[in-house]
């Protein structure tokens, strides 16, 4: 799919697409989430169905629901026991099939400990699916995020089941998330973009790559030095483009006031005055010092990664507006 769309693109000339369109595919998160979040569904469908039918059973009527508070320390196993129409419930068919068995605590414990999982993806839907405000330099916070602690749940606790269940989301997580992924590689732009934010830069990052990979660890120091390559390959395209767009726009400015520069050197020759627009060395040492002084030793972005990451002080749960940040820099 990339390659017919870099193709299609090609006809527009080499410069339609940065960096060659290397970068240009890029999944949706929110939906890789979804994905994911289904699969484990899928494992505990049984257990949740079987809630479902017995919660429908109990919540049917005053006198079922009476029955249920009656037993509610252990209302399904004690209805199973001593509820003939409870029992009976469960032999009806439904659209043709027979009503999954009586909900067990093993059902139970099964949904409460997929919970847990489903609370990790909850708290990053709802950032990634965001609609109003810029989400693309929060999302590899929250990959990091459900990886890291899908990761504990699956190897932290005597619970056998959840490290299965874990183990099973994880795996499904990396044919999309892992940045050495043999088949699929994840995009590393998400990564890049988390740098444009001011209160992060690279050191967020690196954080990521430390806790994910292991500190100074070589998967760890690749991905940062991978990551360097991109900033750098991305500000040395956009700098040829500005440049060849001041040029375009410089050379066209020139040949319009050629005939205004004549006009005035005749002027000037006139009244016996140095001429508008010859070399002064002095003039264009002072330019150079003002030029080198600042891109000689390093370039806006090296300025950029090496100041000290920004402090905002908004209120918690308010948005912060890293548009209007960049914004302030033009």
């Amino acid at each position: 799919m990339t390659k017919f769309k870099t193709t299609m693109m090609d006809k527009y000339g080499s410069d339609a697409l940065i960096l060659k369109g290397e970068y240009l595919h890029l999944r949706c998160a929110a939906h890789i989430l979804n994905l994911v979040v289904k699969e484990g569904l899928r494992e505990i469908n049984s257990s949740v169905e079987a809630i479902r039918n017995g919660i429908h059973y109990a919540s049917s009527s005053s006198n079922r629901l009476k029955a249920f508070d009656f037993r509610v320390e252990v209302a399904f196993e004690r209805m199973e026991a001593e509820d003939k129409p409870y029992n009976d419930h469960f032999q009806e068919k439904v659209d043709g099939h027979k009503r999954v068995e009586p909900t067990l605590k093993s059902d139970l414990d099964s949904v409460e400990r997929f919970a847990q999982i489903l609370g990790i993806f909850y708290k990053s839907t709802l950032v990634l699916s965001a609609s109003t405000t810029v989400a693309a330099h929060k999302l590899y916070n929250e990959i990091v995020y459900v990886m890291r602690n899908i990761t504990i749940l699956g190897t932290t606790g005597d619970d056998d089941d959840m490290h299965k269940k874990a183990t099973t989301m994880l795996k499904k997580l990396e044919k999309y998330w892992n940045p050495f992924g043999d088949k699929v590689e994840m995009n590393r732009l998400v990564m890049v973009a988390s740098v444009f934010d001011p209160r992060k830069k690279m050191k967020f990052i690196e954080l990521c790559f430390d806790r994910l990979y292991g500190k100074s660890s070589v998967d760890s120091t690749h991905l940062s030095d991978s990551e360097k390559n991109i900033l750098k390959d991305l500000y040395d395209e956009y700098t040829r483009a500005s440049l060849l767009n001041k040029s375009s726009d410089e050379s066209s400015s020139q040949s319009q006031s050629w005939s205004a520069a004549q006009d005035q050197f005749d002027s000037d020759m006139n009244e016996g005055q140095a001429p508008v627009g010859y070399e002064d060395m002095a003039e264009i040492f002072d330019d150079m010092v003002k030029e080198t002084g600042i891109h000689t030793s390093s370039n806006e972005l090296d300025m950029y990664l090496k100041e000290d990451v920004e402090t905002s002080n908004i209120l918690k749960g308010s948005e912060y507006d890293l548009l209007s940040w960049w914004r302030c820099l033009q």
